[in-house]
């Protein structure tokens, strides 16, 4: 559980921008829905994901073996062998057709008060550790006193990007570490929006950042209504990319 007020779940938000954006969501057998603008198919969606996403980008995704060897061919940063992911921070930055759109990282354990903290001003990782520390005190009403555990172990390092406050940082992480993100997802083929996961030891750079996965149904509502800060237009910018693509 996390503070975000209720709404709309990811593939709400997406058929809503699809609507807004004068397309006709039309839903087909299973959970598919076919996209139409003027009399013409224009594109599809299913869940969180939409054919922006091609058969060969979701299946590299989906492999992480894959998925490192497309970065590798691209000369851009894994994480090292034996790397704590406590020294570095989990932000998601999703992509669309090539632009950062929207930038969150996982707090867990911590109250708003250094959440925003972390959202305004980019907040380095001690600083964030040393908050989170403190915070296990007195978490946020509804956040789990610890998400890593009773142990206060470390955490599965897929879950990072999963458990805690979503936190926007999207004004407050650096050109560089968009940039790297960008990079991520056009190393693939057929991703033309997905988020890209990284380990960042500094919110306002890239340094020494790494790429930990390529997502491409991740949570939408997670960038949308975040717990803290500013929510971003990711559907809205999914939607109008697909009639984007589809003019052309």
């Amino acid at each position: 559980m996390t503070d975000r007020a209720p709404g709309p779940d990811s593939a709400t938000l997406l058929r809503e921008a699809c609507e807004r954006n004068r397309m006709d969501v039309r839903a087909i057998d299973g959970s598919g829905h076919t996209l139409i603008f003027a009399g013409v198919v224009v594109g599809g969606l299913e869940g969180r994901v939409t054919t922006l996403v091609r058969a060969y980008g979701r299946a590299v995704s989906d492999d992480a073996a894959a998925t490192r060897e497309h970065l590798k061919a691209r000369k851009l940063p894994l994480p090292a062998e034996g790397e704590d992911p406590s020294t570095t921070l989990p932000v998601e930055v999703f992509v669309v057709a090539g632009t950062a759109v929207s930038a969150i990282v996982r707090v867990p354990a911590m109250t708003v008060t250094a959440a925003a903290e972390i959202s305004a001003q980019g907040t380095t990782t001690e600083q964030a550790g040393a908050e989170r520390a403190g915070a296990e005190q007195a978490p946020s009403s509804g956040t789990p006193s610890d998400a890593r555990g009773a142990d206060h172990g470390a955490e599965p390092r897929d879950q990072r990007w999963s458990t805690g406050l979503a936190v926007d940082v999207f004004d407050a992480v650096g050109k560089d570490v968009l940039a790297l993100a960008v990079d991520a997802a056009q190393a693939v083929p057929g991703i033309g929006a997905g988020a890209v996961r990284l380990n960042v030891p500094e919110l306002h750079s890239a340094a020494k950042a790494s790429i930990e996965a390529l997502v491409v149904d991740a949570d939408i509502a997670a960038h949308e209504r975040p717990d803290v800060g500013t929510g971003r237009g990711v559907s809205e910018a999914i939607a109008q990319q697909i009639l984007e693509h589809a003019s052309k």
